[in-house]
């Protein structure tokens, strides 16, 4: 049983900038919860950017809305609206996002560790998806959104999130040790360690340890590491008022400053300058003030 939901570490921001005004709430699980969960956050905006970029990270995002406003996703051609809670899986590429006016999201950003406890499936079954949440939790996920709507604060209601996933993780599903082992090794080189050196360590058959490590983790461990090297180099982007990018490629994992711009074009849909140029402040997204 996970002990006191008190036990979270809890950071405020607020931001002001061409792009608009909002404010977000952080709350860092300090005990047992924090080996399945990053952070629980919920973030505030109203008349902010037009279109948002979400762009492929290592974890999977589980995702409520709080007011009565959908957002819409861009898919197949058109666009599809989420009202209340959802899931998005592991991403190999970046997701459109057109929020409302106003905007009261709070999110559970999930360890590489934690998708298969806290989702109760396989993360193989949501990458590359963005799913109501209610098909994986049931009806009662509603409540937890309807009960954080009545909540005075942005820390009470993380609060009472953190209660919630605790109930459900009383006997969650675990990961191999193996495919954890895997796991720590390839966040400490933050993506470049050699694939057969994951299968070596593991014991197992190449063909055993892809097959596990994608189904428990999302992606299989090349692409992941793909994607580790992308979320590392985006955060190393933060701040920095020049760039010389072939050196910048080879520091983050890439052959050359060629490979890097595949990878950006492919998991980004942008080159390196313009993701650059456009990257929010967390990072791990690009804003734009007019939609396209």
């Amino acid at each position: 049983m996970i002990g006191n939901p008190g036990q979270l570490h809890f950071e405020h921001l607020e931001h002001d900038s061409a792009l608009g005004s909002w404010s977000l709430t952080t709350a860092r699980p300090l005990g047992a919860l924090g080996s399945w969960v990053e952070s629980l956050w919920i973030a505030s905006s109203s008349d902010c950017y037009a279109q948002e970029r979400i762009l492929p990270r290592s974890t999977t995002m589980i995702l409520f809305n709080l007011v009565p406003h959908p957002q819409y996703l861009e898919e197949g051609g058109g666009r599809r609206g989420f009202l209340t809670s959802w899931v998005s899986g592991l991403q190999q590429g970046p997701l459109e996002i057109f929020p409302s006016r106003q905007i009261c999201n709070v999110g559970i950003q999930l360890r590489p560790s934690g998708a298969l406890p806290v989702l109760g499936v396989p993360p193989s079954e949501v990458a590359g998806q963005v799913v109501d949440l209610d098909q994986l939790f049931g009806p009662g996920v509603e409540e937890v959104r309807m009960r954080m709507i009545d909540e005075p604060s942005p820390r009470s209601r993380l609060l009472l999130l953190a209660s919630a996933l605790e109930r459900r993780l009383t006997d969650p599903p675990r990961l191999r040790g193996e495919v954890l082992e895997a796991l720590g090794v390839l966040h400490a080189s933050r993506g470049k360690v050699p694939i057969h050196r994951l299968v070596r360590g593991s014991g197992w058959s190449e063909r055993t340890f892809i097959q596990r490590f994608r189904e428990q983790v999302g992606l299989n461990p090349k692409r992941y590491a793909r994607v580790l090297r992308f979320e590392t180099a985006m955060t190393g982007l933060l701040g920095i008022e020049r760039v010389c990018w072939a050196d910048f490629a080879v520091a983050h994992g890439w052959f050359d400053q060629a490979h890097m711009a595949r990878d950006f074009r492919e998991l980004a849909g942008a080159t390196p300058l313009e993701v650059w140029r456009h990257q929010s402040p967390d990072g791990l997204s690009l804003l734009e003030t007019e939609s396209r």
